[in-house]
């Protein structure tokens, strides 16, 4: 199967505050190092770790050694315009989502 964002044909719509709960639910959020800020009322864009465009896009999660336990969400894949993933240097177990596989072109570290 293809991922729908990196090379399908289908577009679908996501809530990204829901998608980056989701990836801070799954790694044990409330015992990550660098994570005041998540999920509070402010701007995803505001949360450590996360860029964004100046239109709200997400294009970074960079959690690098931040105590992350857990499994990486399958939810992730669905933010449609982030260019680098960095999730290493964390304590990560389970397999890699589908959809990461297709992300070859893009810097990803897990």
């Amino acid at each position: 199967t293809t991922n729908p964002f990196l090379g399908g044909h289908t577009c679908y719509s996501t809530d990204k505050r829901t998608t980056l709960s989701a990836q801070y639910n799954s790694t044990n959020g409330t015992h990550l190092t660098d994570s005041a800020r998540w999920m509070t009322h402010v701007s995803i864009c505001e949360w450590e770790g996360i860029a964004c465009t100046t239109n709200g896009r997400v294009t970074e999660i960079n959690c690098l050694d931040w105590n992350l336990k857990g499994m990486i969400s399958k939810d992730v894949m669905s933010l449609q315009h982030w260019t680098v993933l960095d999730l290493s240097d964390n304590k990560l177990s389970g397999t890699v989502p589908q959809g990461l596989r297709y992300a070859r072109a893009l810097p990803c570290s897990i």
